[in-house]
């Protein structure tokens, strides 16, 4: 079988005329004459493979379909409706001519790395592919058993076909499309023992009960919202009864519903986001599998895998008996493309073997003390060494209200009543000009809303993390965005540090660092009030707070002279050209 795929992905490649013309007439006949449900040329080129291999008879199609090659009633009933509909029969039956190896390479290979499932889009490229293989161990001697949970179209499946002694393959996935190219590609690699189950991981129809798999794949529904309603398998269900807190997404879910599944020399491979590695949401659930020694190492790919998404993945390795978790930062070993990235596979393999100052190993305790944030970045930076106070003893942090646009419009008023609303553009400026920010009405403000009636300092919640001085009036007060912080001295320090002082270590390369390294997010990184608190702020004698202030105070007054100067230059230039070609 492996030297038929092999001349099949070969005759594929060399065939992208043809190709380009088939999927021209299928797609050009779809959208003129058809605006019913469709497959793409993968799944039309496999029903033509199959209706050669039947004697170009429909009859004994329908037969082959319903003979129950793949135990699913749903595929055999969607299969046998879809290839009864008039179109699709004379599209096949045009068809009949083309080459057997052309068309099983267009039915395994076609849009071979584009998958979507659900809430998750994601085109995931060779090298990803070629990544989790090597994550996996997989061996390539000896058979072995293969689990995938999600996100398939069987692409992985070909690859596995081609290049191991596969044993077994099961697959869960509900997406009822990648169900219908995964359960063709099966078809198509005739020996194969599977089972392809369009379903949920963590439903209670879960048709296996003592098989355990060599190797796992999961790719879960990220950010999946879990249900109470939520129907689980038993074996799940008494595993997250014994954990206590149930997580509010279905992510770490679905990796215990399919590590359950994972023999005692096995290893799974499950491809997280940054927010299941560090929400608090997630914590107890993360807490679970470091403990009980399942998590072996968390590896940082590099974002943009695909050109339709930024979103940076996380390979999560689970295996057994783990007294130590390796943690790799990959996010920065890619080979660019034009619109996306490539994971320089040399230098991964590299990075897993060795020590280098990208990864490191350490204790589950460690892990505990991080209260269980599984985010590479955490433990491979170069630890930040100073003599500091955690700035939540410091001073008072408080978020501004989340309000409404809509409400907004409604509070804000062109009366001077003192109070100005603050957002989050206002920080883009050297210094935040107050004159034009606008005033709220505060008799129409929630009690919730705290106004702000003394110097602070603001800080976004969000990246690009930006942070400036307010600095009031007598009798002035403001109200903060909802994405902004407002950090005070609290009073018993107010003697020992200055609010100006620590602004401007929030400025300063080291004090960015520190943000950067307690932020987490995908795309957009957030930073937590708890976080923040536990940011250290550099312990220094008020004398030389004062005396680093006056210093930049005076380069501050120079550079405002200076801007201030050249506004007048470039009015006169600008006048100068003006009267010139005045006529």
């Amino acid at each position: 079988m492996q030297s038929k795929i092999m001349l099949a992905k070969k005759t594929y490649d060399m065939s992208e005329k043809e190709i380009l013309q088939l999927e021209r007439e299928w797609y050009a006949g779809r959208y003129i004459g058809n605006t019913e449900k469709y497959y793409d040329i993968n799944v039309m080129a496999a029903l033509i493979y199959l209706l050669k291999k039947n004697n170009g008879s429909f009859y004994e199609l329908d037969k082959y379909i319903s003979a129950g090659k793949i135990n699913n009633p749903n595929f055999q009933n969607t299969m046998k409706a879809y290839i009864s509909k008039t179109h699709v029969k004379n599209f096949l039956q045009k068809h009949l001519n083309l080459d057997d190896f052309l068309l099983l390479g267009i039915a395994l290979f076609y849009n071979e790395f584009k998958m979507s499932r659900e809430i998750n889009s994601l085109d995931l490229n060779k090298t990803l592919n070629l990544t989790i293989e090597h994550l996996l161990k997989l061996d390539i001697e000896n058979e072995f058993s293969f689990m995938q949970v999600g996100l398939s179209n069987g692409s992985m499946l070909v690859d596995l076909i081609m290049k191991y002694n596969l044993k077994n393959y099961l697959a869960y996935n509900r997406e009822p499309n990648l169900m219908v190219s995964l359960q063709l590609r099966a078809l198509l690699l005739e020996t194969l023992d599977s089972q392809l189950i369009e379903s949920d991981v963590l439903n209670g129809a879960f048709v296996i009960n003592d098989q355990l798999f060599d190797h796992i794949l999961c790719i879960p529904i990220w950010n999946g919202r879990f249900k109470q309603t939520q129907v689980m398998n038993p074996k799940v269900k008494r595993q997250l009864d014994a954990i206590g807190k149930r997580p509010i997404n279905t992510d770490w879910l679905e990796v215990l519903g399919s590590f359950e599944y994972l023999s005692t020399e096995g290893t799974m491979v499950a491809l997280m986001t940054n927010s299941a590695l560090t929400s608090s949401q997630n914590q107890a659930i993360r807490s679970y599998f470091v403990d009980h020694g399942y998590i072996q190492a968390v590896i940082e790919l590099p974002d943009s895998l695909s050109e339709f998404t930024r979103i940076p993945l996380y390979a999560v390795v689970l295996s057994h008996n783990n007294n130590e978790i390796k943690f790799i930062d990959a996010s920065e070993f890619y080979i660019q493309e034009r619109r996306y990235k490539n994971i320089d596979l040399d230098r991964l393999k590299t990075l897993i073997s060795d020590n280098t100052e990208n990864s490191c190993v350490v204790s589950k305790s460690r892990v505990y003390e991080e209260e269980y944030n599984l985010l590479p970045k955490r433990y491979t930076a170069e630890p930040i060494t100073y003599d500091g106070t955690p700035l939540g003893e410091i001073c008072n942090i408080s978020r501004g209200p989340v309000i409404p646009s809509k409400e907004l419009d409604e509070i804000t008023t062109l009366e001077d009543t003192g109070i100005r609303y603050v957002y989050s553009q206002a920080l883009d400026t050297q210094q935040v000009d107050m004159s034009q920010l606008p005033f709220v009405d505060k008799f129409k403000l929630e009690k919730s809303s705290q106004v702000i009636e003394e110097d602070s300092l603001v800080l976004t919640r969000t990246s690009p993390f930006k942070s400036n001085m307010l600095h009031l009036q007598p009798g002035a007060g403001v109200i903060i965005n909802g994405n902004l912080f407002s950090i005070t001295i609290a009073p018993k320090y107010r003697n020992l540090y200055l609010l100006d002082y620590i602004a401007a270590f929030f400025n300063s390369t080291l004090g960015r660092e520190q943000i950067e390294r307690l932020a987490s997010g995908s795309v957009i990184k957030s930073i937590s009030i708890k976080d923040l608190k536990s940011l250290a702020i550099p312990n220094a004698a008020i004398e030389q707070q004062r005396s680093f202030l006056n210093q930049t105070d005076k380069i501050i007054e120079t550079r405002m002279e200076l801007l201030k100067k050249l506004d007048e230059v470039n009015q006169e230039l600008n006048k100068l050209v003006e009267e010139e070609f005045n006529w």
